[in-house]
């Protein structure tokens, strides 16, 4: 079923997928789409790599390709995951920096000044990076 322009692991992909609706052809890239999108709803609720592979596998599709379609969710997870950590650690500084300064602006002042305690970015922070810090070691 593979055509010139496709590799054989698109080849395999494709044949992999399920069959096609009656009314409508499904291209490559669908196909494609579907099996990510099959394994990544899988991974998400928590089903082990290996598991997924399996999984993958009796859908029709090889080991080596079930094996790259995993590893490359894997991938992109661990990089959402990194991002959550990165922002929940940026609004954390943020809101501690806020803190810090407008303290130190209110102990400078001769006659007292008021400053800010800014303890929901710090807390919306830390809950953001624990949350990435979860989903990093769940894949």
């Amino acid at each position: 079923m593979s055509t010139p322009e496709q590799t054989p692991l698109q080849a395999e992909l494709v044949d992999a997928a399920p069959p096609p609706q009656p009314q409508s052809a499904q291209t490559t890239q669908q196909a494609v789409q579907a099996l990510f999108q099959f394994a990544a709803g899988q991974m998400r609720a928590g089903v082990r790599s290996h598991e997924v592979e399996r999984n993958l596998m009796a859908r029709g599709l090889s080991a080596e390709g079930s094996h790259t379609i995993v590893v490359q969710l894997q991938d992109a997870f661990r990089k959402a995951a990194k991002k959550n950590m990165l922002v929940g650690v940026a609004w954390c500084v943020g809101g501690i920096v806020i803190t810090a300064v407008t303290y130190q602006m209110a102990a400078n002042n001769p006659g007292g000044g008021t400053y800010l305690v800014t303890w929901g970015p710090v807390i919306f922070g830390a809950i953001q990076f624990f949350r990435g810090l979860a989903e990093y070691f769940k894949h």
